[in-house]
């Protein structure tokens, strides 16, 4: 596992990247949980970590277990998606 684990809270790595999931997600219209595991899918082939059921199937690891390498990853997974569709993230 690669990075220390991350802070939480109002301005978190977490804070980060929930909020770039609000603003995708009132740009498109898709639910919350939708775009977040999208996001995290995507984030995958960037390194960030999963669990392997046992089916073979490759599945992102919870948030809340990211340390804070993966977390940077799931925020820059989030500003190139927003990139590529044209949607412009406020940092807040």
């Amino acid at each position: 596992m690669k990075g220390k684990s991350k802070s939480t809270g109002p301005h978190s790595q977490n804070s980060h990247f929930h909020g770039h999931v609000q603003q995708i997600c009132r740009e498109t219209g898709n639910s919350f949980d939708t775009v977040k595991m999208h996001l995290k899918t995507l984030a995958l082939d960037r390194g960030y970590g999963f669990e392997v059921l046992p089916d073979g199937a490759v599945w992102p690891k919870s948030v809340a277990d990211a340390t804070s390498w993966e977390a940077a990853i799931l925020i820059e997974t989030a500003h190139q998606f927003a990139a590529e569709w044209n949607i412009v993230l406020v940092e807040e």
